[in-house]
């Protein structure tokens, strides 16, 4: 959930859009500029609920910041605040896991940006940016809270107590190199918005995204 409180004088920024890269031990946060706003600040989290806290106090004029030294196979959480003299209003908290740079050239995304706060779309794609092709892949993670599928398409989602599975039509099922292959479900839910984590593509080495 996106907050702001006015004060006098003017109002808060608008909310950053966050776009995050998995790497090497290290992940990298983008987002365009967001109205109103002087500054930024980073804060990361090891946990979708956890507690976040500062990790870089940006000017206006930058717009990317790259978390190092991390662990590779890892999730990380983040969110952006835009600053200004009225206030502060955060991004929506996006994730990333590191790989090593001996893993496939492969990215799962799981992006659950389109929310209205009793639903959501959940996209999953996965990119093959490697040289092979990726075959009969499917994909799964787990969400922070209690959910109900509305509909899918481009693949069947099982849930499994806070599990969710992701088995790919059969169109969808082989991934060509420089491709990107993805499926969607609608959820509806009540009270804290869902958010996915622990999430793998059995089988294979892949950068992990979510936002």
């Amino acid at each position: 959930m996106v907050s702001a409180k006015p004060k006098k004088g003017g109002a808060p920024p608008g909310a950053p859009v966050v776009t995050p890269t998995a790497g090497d031990r290290q992940a990298r946060l983008d987002w365009p500029s967001a109205s109103g706003a002087t500054g930024y600040v980073v804060e990361r989290s090891l946990s979708a609920g956890g507690t976040f806290v500062d990790l870089a106090t940006l000017d206006g004029a930058t717009l990317a910041y790259v978390d190092t030294g991390l662990t590779n196979g890892k999730p990380y959480f983040y969110k952006v605040l835009a600053t200004n003299k009225a206030g502060s209003t955060p991004s929506q908290v996006v994730s990333a896991t590191p790989k090593s740079g001996g893993g496939e050239a492969c990215t799962l995304t799981i992006d659950t940006t389109n929310d209205w706060g009793t639903g959501q779309v959940v996209s999953v794609s996965l990119q093959n940016g490697g040289t092979t092709l990726l075959s009969g892949w499917t994909a799964t993670f787990t969400e922070s809270s209690t959910f109900t599928i509305a509909n899918s398409w481009d693949g069947l989602f099982t849930l499994a107590g806070s599990k969710v599975t992701l088995v790919p039509a059969a169109y969808n099922q082989d991934v060509p190199p420089g491709t990107t292959k993805s499926a969607g479900m609608q959820i509806g839910y009540a009270g804290t918005r869902p958010v996915p984590s622990a999430a793998s593509v059995p089988g294979h080495d892949c950068a992990i995204v979510i936002k």
